[in-house]
């Protein structure tokens, strides 16, 4: 086997005979191949690989963000994003008052409380949503988001539901839905 590089032309010369292949290599253009039949000069096209570059994929999810936002708190020294011990009041009594009445630390717990309810409001969505109920149901598109607000299921009620639960209670919210949605037909007369 021998090797011939070519030159900043393409240009290259390399002892063969007929009937020889000759092989093209570059990291940036397919493997190409010429079966030499004369000694007169060629002419070879490579075809060129595309070639994408590194696309890194992140987690960017409800919980990443709270974690996120939660490690900024830390950043700016609040560490008990609750109520701390009592008995910090004693052995700690500078950090007891710090971390009761500074306003990064209320900030703090005010985004607690609004991030246990995302959590939670996801948690029902992710089971409770258009698809779950358009498969238990035969509802209209346009009754669907006013369903979806009268019924909502609390976490809790999520929590203890199987997917079959899940079903039947769709189904018996659906009935009292019609019962109370369904149109007055007295005031036609």
């Amino acid at each position: 086997m021998t090797q011939a590089r070519s030159n900043i032309y393409g240009v290259f010369s390399i002892a063969s005979q007929s009937g020889d292949t000759l092989q093209f290599k570059n990291d940036n253009f397919q493997a190409t191949e010429f079966v030499v039949k004369d000694f007169a000069d060629q002419v070879i096209f490579m075809t060129p690989i595309i070639q994408l570059g590194e696309v890194v994929i992140k987690e960017n999810s409800l919980k990443s963000d709270i974690k996120e936002v939660q490690r900024g708190y830390r950043e700016k020294s609040v560490f008990y994003t609750g109520t701390p011990h009592y008995y910090y009041l004693f052995l700690k009594p500078m950090t007891f008052i710090y971390e009761n009445f500074k306003s990064e630390v209320k900030d703090a717990r005010r985004f607690n409380k609004f991030a246990s309810k995302q959590v939670a409001a996801s948690k029902v969505s992710a089971r409770f949503n258009d698809e779950s109920i358009k498969k238990a149901i035969p509802i209209a598109d346009s009754e669907l988001e006013s369903f979806e607000l009268k019924y909502m299921p609390s976490l809790k009620q999520i929590d203890v539901m199987n997917d079959y639960d899940l079903v039947i209670y769709i189904k018996n919210c659906y009935e009292s839905f019609k019962k109370n949605n369904s149109p007055d037909t007295s005031d036609l007369f």
